[in-house]
């Protein structure tokens, strides 16, 4: 649009005797006149329905505003919220000075939801000055509701209200609270306040997902910003009282660190990730082997032999000293390894059990050697099904479902549970009176080997599978086998699309091909016999799947035997037929060679190639979700030698309910009984508080450093600022009409 059409369109808007006119021009004596004539203009509105005040503040005129402000009958309407959405803070300023402690009436307003208000709206907007100015007028926030519960009683309460405008107020509510200028408010605790709502975002991203995209967003940048804690740090101290924080974390029988566990259980991964965090954890993992770098050589290896190979000894002197050996308790690393020991010796005994001898599981096996190995694969189940039963009554079943092999585990020991038992049934089923006919009880006995035999066999492999939970801790594997595990869902969608290939072309196959069964020619060269690879739905599938590695060639796999006519018995053929099935196969092989091949390829190369950016940070997290679990009580004794402590720690918490010997301060853990709540002192709550003033007033300094212009940089570096906020600019380009209208 031209100059001359721009003109020709605000003055047909405008009128040069209106008072928009003469604030558009800028005209401040002519606005002024208008004024003193009638001063019902004030109250007047234009096309847009803005007040002359309102639309002074959106064309950011700040001699304007000054001269409406002189007047006390003009209207504030949403000019305050037009202030923070411009980011004029001198305009804010004068409107404050004007109309304090007032949080604007936005109920009637055609621009902003009825529950935004300008502190709200300066929030989400990031505006960190306008924050301020309206904190310390007296702005709060009262009237916005929490996340509703998921409970059935809320879900009831909330059936008749109204669903789009609680949602949109739930939405701005999280933005109002994962902005940073909230966040950095002084507070005493900014940062497991920033997990809470972290872990509020996850419920609502489950309980609407159509906002998912918008709770996600949100949730990223609150990941991200949490990170910048432990970055700015200076000491080892200072994360290590960041860490020690109890306030949110629900996991009370963690060892130490308790903001570590709720860290995990609300994904933090960049907080994690972070190079200072993540050294300090590093440093917990060790435990008392921290100097493991310096230390000599005889002294690691005394370390690892005593954990590893002598495991059963070290344990078993920890046992039976009370716990005397620090090395369980407060090294999570010693743990570690002594679990990795014994899953060893399982699955080496597990080997046994399946290579030693005959199998007979109609009887115990007369091989002490393998009776032995049996009793120990047993045992060692029970005391793995027990700590997966811990984990899981502890974490409940969401958050136990975000690790994969706390799944993995639960599905292998409800395996082998059903195994021993069936084994068991097997057993005793020998002592039962005989049926009167002795070949179905054959039969049934032979049914229960084989369920027994397949169960063994899916339990040999399986446990194999395990190894992979070692492995992802190795630096070389655990990238690899991070990036293989998240590409699943791609290999799943992907066997998706192959299977519904291969049944299409299946389907028409057998259809050409099943009505040809048992044909057969007889001549005197050769006997040709219809071969049976179409004819049937799960012939034709296995022919397809196997053509696709190469394996069957379709012009001996497609031939079809009509048979013989006449009375020469002269062979009959369908070529047409014969010529309609080498074609489908033809398209089904270049189909799946040249387009399903590709797909994989470019499907798993997208897949890998999105994660190698941040294959460093993933792998981090995903050292801290398997070191976690370590620093609980539950591990600190594998099994099967775990057994004896439940058993022992669950007969004295027994006995002490019972007798009243129980404090009610102690925490009843069966897996460490002498391990109390973590407390904090007056002393330790107020070095906290401190490191998180400090922390906070570097990362506003920060944003500061970030928000100032190159080219001012140097200007003001050697000037004294009292506000940790960056000045607004003094002119500011003011929104257009049309734009202000998009």
């Amino acid at each position: 649009m031209d100059t001359y059409s721009e003109d020709r369109w605000s003055q047909e808007i405008f009128p040069p005797d209106d008072i928009f006119h003469a604030i558009e021009e800028n005209d401040y004596e002519q606005t002024k006149k208008f004024i003193i004539e009638n001063r019902e203009v004030l109250h007047s509105l234009n096309e847009m329905d803005l007040s002359p005040l309102e639309y002074a503040v959106v064309l950011n005129n700040e001699g304007m505003v000054q001269l409406f402000c002189d007047y006390s009958d003009a209207p504030l309407r949403d000019s305050l919220l037009f202030a923070v959405q411009c980011k004029n803070q001198r305009i804010l300023k004068a409107l404050m000075r004007k109309y304090p402690f007032s949080n604007c009436g936005t109920g009637n307003s055609n621009y902003f939801p009825s529950h935004l208000t300008p502190i709200v709206l300066a929030a989400a907007m990031e505006n960190g000055a306008a924050y301020e100015e309206l904190l310390d007028g007296g702005h709060m926030v009262r009237h916005l509701r929490a996340p509703p519960c998921t409970c059935d009683q809320c879900i009831a309460k909330e059936r008749d209200a109204d669903v789009i405008s609680g949602i949109a107020t739930e939405l701005d509510s999280f933005r109002y609270h994962a902005s940073l200028a909230a966040v950095l408010e002084e507070r005493a605790d900014p940062l497991a306040d920033v997990f809470t709502v972290c872990k509020e975002l996850q419920k609502a991203i489950q309980r609407n997902p159509d906002r998912a995209v918008a709770y996600e967003e949100l949730l990223e940048k609150l990941k991200k910003f949490a990170s910048r804690f432990p970055a700015n740090c200076e000491t080892s101290e200072h994360v290590l009282v960041m860490l020690k924080r109890t306030k949110g974390s629900r996991r009370e029988h963690l060892i130490s660190l308790p903001l570590f566990g709720l860290a995990v259980e609300t994904n933090q991964k960049y907080f994690l990730a972070e190079p200072n965090c993540f050294y300090m954890l590093e440093k917990q993992w060790m435990g008392t082997w921290s100097d493991w770098k310096i230390a000599p050589l005889k002294t690691r290896a005394l370390r690892v032999f005593c954990f590893s190979i002598l495991h059963p000894f070290t344990i078993i002197g920890n046992i039976d000293f009370g716990g005397r050996i620090e090395d369980f308790h407060f090294n999570p690393c010693a743990k570690y390894i002594s679990t990795l020991s014994s899953y060893i010796c399982f699955l080496f005994l597990l080997n046994v059990v399946a290579c030693r001898g005959t199998h007979d599981w109609r009887r115990l096996p007369e091989d002490h050697i393998k009776f032995a190995s049996l009793i120990y694969v047993f045992l060692y189940a029970c005391g793995w099904f027990l700590i997966t039963l811990t984990e899981l009554h502890r974490f409940g079943y969401a958050e136990f479902a975000t690790s994969w092999w706390r799944c993995y585990e639960l599905f292998q020991c409800i395996a082998f549970l059903a195994f021993f038992n069936a084994f068991i049934i097997n057993l005793l089923s020998q002592y039962q009176p005989l049926h009167f006919d002795r070949n179905i009880e054959l039969r049934h006995s032979e049914q229960k080997e084989m369920t027994l035999e397949m169960l063994f066999a899916f339990l040999l492999v399986s446990s194999a599978w395990r190894a992979f939970y070692f492995l992802q801790l190795n630096h070389f594997m655990g990238p690899l086998i991070l990036t293989v595990s998240r590409s699943a869902t791609t290999i799943v969608r992907y066997i998706i699309i192959f299977f519904v290939c291969i049944l299409a072309f299946a389907i028409g196959l057998n259809f050409l091909y099943e009505h040809y069964k048992y044909n057969v020619v007889d001549s005197a060269k050769e006997t040709v016999v219809q071969s049976d690879y179409m004819t049937s739905i799960k012939n034709a599938l296995r022919y397809l799947y196997w053509a696709w590695y190469g394996y069957m060639h379709p012009t001996y796999k497609l031939r079809v035997v009509v048979g013989v006519a006449g009375p020469d018995e002269n062979p009959v053929e369908h070529n047409i037929v014969q010529l309609t099935g080498n074609l489908i196969a033809g398209i089904y092989h270049l189909m799946v060679v040249i387009s399903l091949l590709h797909l994989m390829t470019s499907m798993m190369t997208a897949q890998v190639s999105d994660y190698a950016g941040t294959s460093t940070t993933d792998y981090r997290f995903q050292c801290c979700k398997v070191w976690v679990d370590f620093f609980s009580d539950c591990r600190t004794y594998p099994p099967p030698f775990n057994l004896l402590v439940f058993i022992y720690n669950g007969m004295t918490i027994l006995t002490g309910i019972f007798t009243g010997d129980v404090t009610p301060r102690r925490r009843i853990s069966v897996w460490n009984r002498k391990y109390d709540l973590p407390t904090e002192d007056l002393r330790i709550t107020e070095r906290h508080e401190d490191i998180i003033r400090i922390l906070v007033k570097r990362i506003r300094s920060e944003r500061v450093f970030d928000r100032i212009p190159p080219e001012q940089r140097d200007e003001w570096s050697g000037r004294k600022n009292d506000s940790l906020w960056l000045p607004q600019q003094t002119v500011t380009p003011g929104l257009s009409k049309a734009a202000f209208l998009m």
